[in-house]
């Protein structure tokens, strides 16, 4: 009887330990993988050979990788530049509007996967496997046959204008692209105007909180406007075009 209960706890004794080193490889892992992909990263390619699916644990949030821009990552957030969306039916004649639901999301990890907050499906958490950061690219699995790339985006370190006012105005096309007019100052004073496929519809007034209003002026800061070269596809008579100034 002694020796079966020796033997119990010994069991207990080396499975308490097995457990306890088990969860502190899993901290470290997690640790490494967070320290690894804090920054600013630009998005470079997506490598799949099958087509996204909304219902895939694996997929990405909104923007789609047709989309896809910069994203910047923290211990516990992920901020998706272009914002996180979803497309709705508004009217019978099944015209779509475009909900936004932010552009932070929080996440956790497990071991080496980064388990993302759905804004718009709660309950659908996204997971993004890490594969490596090597030369400044960062590389995550998504399902067992997609690669998402992106690249370290490093601060700029010239003087930079200043500004007082960010206006966004966007215009139509033959398809659902959203038609709005927005405008932000640094006191955080905005006004809004949804025209087209967009939600809310309407002329809106609000004011944003100072940690907001000073993150928007800071990327708008950080893009050094002036630098950028200006593109201008022909594709299309209506062409569906951003404006900063």
């Amino acid at each position: 009887m002694k020796c079966i209960f020796k033997l119990f706890c010994y069991y207990l004794l080396s499975t308490s330990i097995l457990s306890c080193n088990s969860d502190k490889q899993k901290l470290q892992i997690e640790n490494h993988v967070k320290e690894t992909i804090v920054g600013d990263w630009d998005f470079v390619e997506v490598i799949s050979k099958y087509n996204f699916s909304r219902d895939s644990e694996f997929s990405i949030p909104n923007p789609r990788p047709g989309d896809f821009n910069s994203i910047s990552i923290t211990k516990d957030s992920i901020e998706f530049y272009l914002g996180i969306y979803d497309f709705s039916v508004f009217s019978e004649k099944e015209k779509f509007k475009k909900s936004f639901y932010g552009t932070f999301t929080n996440y956790k990890m497990n071991y080496d996967t980064l388990v993302i907050h759905n804004l718009v499906r709660p309950n659908h958490p996204y997971k993004w496997k890490f594969v490596r950061c090597k030369n400044d690219t960062l590389e995550f699995r998504l399902r067992d046959s997609t690669l998402v790339r992106y690249k370290r985006i490093y601060p700029i370190n010239e003087t930079l204008p200043t500004f007082d006012k960010v206006v966004v105005s966007t215009t139509g096309c033959y398809g659902t692209c959203e038609v709005l007019n927005l405008l932000i100052n640094t006191k955080g004073e905005l006004l809004f105007q949804g025209q087209y496929f967009v939600n809310p519809l309407g002329f809106y007034s609000g004011k944003l909180n100072s940690a907001i209003t000073q993150n928007i002026f800071r990327k708008f800061e950080k893009a050094n406007l002036l630098a950028l070269k200006i593109i201008i596809q022909n594709l299309f008579p209506i062409n569906h075009q951003y404006l900063f100034l």
